[in-house]
């Protein structure tokens, strides 16, 4: 039980820490219009909500490390996506984040539960804590980076998907750009905890880190947003789980 305090208390300490960073973001970008996406608007709140999007992954090795017991980890997942539920539905997601859109931002609360699916499949048997954090980093890391870079540098166009509504004001825009750092990302990140972690040659880590990258990409692209955020992982944690049960064979 000890293990599993502190894993509460390292989750809130994670969660807050990405906020005020994200927090701070916002308050620099107020009035500033240097840092752009492609079509002119301003950069900054979407650099705050990837912020917590990508420091929010890093709880993996809390979950590896600290947690004793996935009931608790469980728990915090599932508070963490009952508050983001809460500021979503009252508008206040969208205050702390300088958006000017009325829109819900569901894939915050989408992203942990996502995670609680995971590690479930983990306690059944199919994968295991490892593959979480293949799926959590990849998912954190590759969607963020990929969301920043489309935005800023992107100029080669992949695909729109719709959001809701008629308008072209409500399509969502992936570009090649957007694509390729989602594809290096996951790749490097399953590769690196491959060896660090799992204790797998290069080979199968270059092997089944493609496949995940791939189908990932692919998920991430082509996924209406914000379901991205289960999409993805579970692509991942596929292919991890996989390779795990190939190794043992």
């Amino acid at each position: 039980m000890h293990g599993d305090v502190l894993g509460i208390v390292f989750s809130v300490c994670l969660i807050g820490l990405c906020g005020l960073l994200a927090l701070l973001v916002v308050r620099i970008g107020r009035g500033r219009s240097r840092c752009s996406n492609a079509s002119g608007g301003s950069l900054y709140p979407e650099i705050a909500r990837k912020i917590v999007h990508i420091g929010v992954s890093n709880w993996f090795f809390i979950y590896y490390f600290v947690f004793e017991r996935s009931f608790w980890a469980i728990v915090g997942l599932c508070s963490f996506a009952a508050v983001n539920a809460v500021f979503n539905l009252t508008g206040a997601m969208g205050v702390l984040f300088d958006q000017t859109s009325n829109k819900r931002n569901w894939g915050m609360v989408y992203y942990p539960l996502s995670i609680v699916l995971l590690i479930v499949l983990a306690d059944f048997g199919f994968g295991d804590e490892l593959c979480v954090g293949y799926a959590l980093i990849g998912m954190g890391y590759g969607d963020g980076l990929a969301a920043l870079v489309g935005m800023r540098f992107g100029r080669h166009g992949l695909c729109s998907l719709r959001e809701g509504g008629s308008d072209a004001s409500k399509r969502r825009s992936k570009t090649v750009e957007g694509s390729l750092t989602m594809f290096l990302v996951v790749l490097v990140s399953f590769v690196l905890l491959n060896v660090l972690l799992g204790g797998f040659g290069v080979g199968a880590s270059l092997v089944f880190g493609l496949l995940a990258a791939l189908a990932s990409t692919f998920a991430e692209a082509y996924t209406p947003s914000g379901f991205d955020n289960v999409t993805v992982p579970l692509v991942i944690y596929v292919a991890a789980a996989v390779m795990r049960l190939v190794w043992m064979l």
